[in-house]
């Protein structure tokens, strides 16, 4: 069974769970999705994306706002066929319009989503603060037994939803309009960060940033409004020189343990060879 598992990750939650899927799968390793979105000169192209195909296809990605990362949007339709197609969310647990979107956009591609999992993993939005380690431990642990069911499922090519909280209530109340108007202004938010004078200039956050939003400008990175607001650069600053709002001073950065900063430099378009050194004009 010719099966790809691909991910969105910022922090490791999703590339964890991805690594995992993919491995007992037989899968080769994992895709990171930026990387699949480029193209042939290693750069990242929204308006010029290849097609993906594939046997299985597998996707792994958080829930932003209540609803898909644009990215894991753009690349759901660049799928053109699939004889098998599942979805993991790895976030927060809550989905929004997530899953209805994701349905939404195969349909429009003339595809079925044959399976569709839910597996709750600690929280990594950084304004929100972090869970405590023994509520992260706890997730950790569902979300083994959650792989388990997720690739006994792929194996028999079975069909299978999780529960989504796809009512009226869950993607219309709850996520509330403000959301639902905010995840469209997302690539525009990265005006909310700074950077602090603690910052030692080193390139991490630009060589984590999945969608080569972040130039250094005398060494210290500059935003430039194609966000994701994945929070790598944030997450992975490792003197958190980098801020967002008022809220993320002191406040604990959160990676998952199996995942360290050079595998999110991996994912990213640039891959390991980005320079962090190099200065662009503001």
């Amino acid at each position: 069974m010719d099966t790809t598992v691909y991910y969105f990750s910022a922090t490791g939650n999703s590339l964890a769970v991805a690594r995992e899927i993919a491995q007992r799968l037989d899968a080769g390793e994992a895709v990171s999705i930026p990387q699949a979105l480029v193209d042939g000169d290693g750069s990242y192209d929204p308006a010029n994306l290849p097609a993906v195909t594939g046997e299985v296809i597998g996707i792994v990605c958080p829930i932003y706002m209540h609803n898909l990362p644009h990215i894991v949007a753009r690349f759901v339709q660049q799928i053109t066929a699939a004889d098998y197609l599942f979805f993991v969310f790895a976030g927060g647990g809550e989905l929004g319009n997530g899953a209805r979107t994701v349905r939404r956009l195969f349909s429009r591609r003339g595809l079925t989503l044959d399976a569709l999992f839910n597996v709750p993993m600690p929280s990594n939005y950084t304004p929100y603060g972090a869970p405590d380690k023994a509520s992260r431990q706890d997730q950790f642990s569902a979300a083994a037994d959650a792989i388990t069911t997720i690739v006994d499922t792929v194996q028999s090519r079975s069909p299978h939803t999780d529960s989504t909280g796809t009512g009226f209530v869950a993607t219309h109340i709850f996520p509330g309009p403000l959301y639902r108007l905010g995840h469209r202004f997302i690539p525009k938010m990265d005006g909310n960060f700074t950077v602090d004078d603690t910052c030692t200039k080193c390139g991490i956050c630009r060589q984590v940033c999945p969608v080569g939003n972040i130039t250094l400008h005398d060494g210290r990175p500059v935003w430039h409004h194609t966000c994701e607001q994945c929070f790598a650069c944030l997450q992975w600053c490792p003197v958190h020189a980098i801020q967002y709002g008022k809220k993320t001073r002191g406040v604990e950065r959160y990676h998952h343990p199996e995942v360290n900063v050079r595998d999110i430099i991996s994912s990213a378009p640039d891959g390991p060879e980005t320079s962090a050194e190099q200065d662009s004009p503001v």
